[in-house]
């Protein structure tokens, strides 16, 4: 009986597991879904940097000048926070945003640039002056959840 007991046990145990992994494996992104945010520099300490998201979670990071991770890095993002990165890009108003907010006579403003597709569709939105709350709420919290830490750090280039 407790042999029988034990063996219940562990095959409810590895059951579990199993079941948690294949959740957590489950969310699949649209095959076109790609996002871009670059920042761009001004006279002073702007940050200036690429980041790519692919439809897979994989982050593709080049911190040029007045970043943490100067260089070429690359991650993974967690399973959850690449959803939610998804789902924030497909419910956000960006297709129904201009794709300039400038003011030519400033010329000390650094840019965003944010570009994405999804569902057949692709967008880019060049932000310096007047940018909607829609935009760079979406790209602070996008920059948020992919944050700075966890990049592994890609081989320079030969030149």
């Amino acid at each position: 009986m407790e042999k029988h007991l034990c063996y219940t046990l562990m095959i409810g145990f590895l059951l579990t597991i199993i079941s948690c992994k294949s959740a957590k494996s489950s969310f699949k992104a649209p095959d076109d879904f790609a996002v871009q945010i670059e920042r761009t520099a001004c006279f002073g300490t702007c940050p200036i940097f690429v980041m790519n998201i692919n439809n897979k979670g994989d982050v593709d990071y080049n911190g040029v000048k007045f970043v943490k991770n100067e260089g070429q890095f690359a991650k993974k993002l967690p399973n959850a926070t690449f959803k939610t990165i998804v789902e924030q890009v497909q419910n956000s108003k960006v297709w129904e945003l201009k794709e300039s907010y400038d003011n030519q006579g400033i010329s000390d403003l650094p840019s965003l640039v944010f570009s994405c597709t999804l569902g057949g569709k692709q967008k880019k939105i060049l932000c310096r002056y007047g940018c909607p709350a829609e935009i760079t709420t979406l790209v602070r919290s996008i920059e948020g959840l992919v944050g700075e830490e966890g990049y592994t750090k890609l081989p320079d280039e030969q030149k």
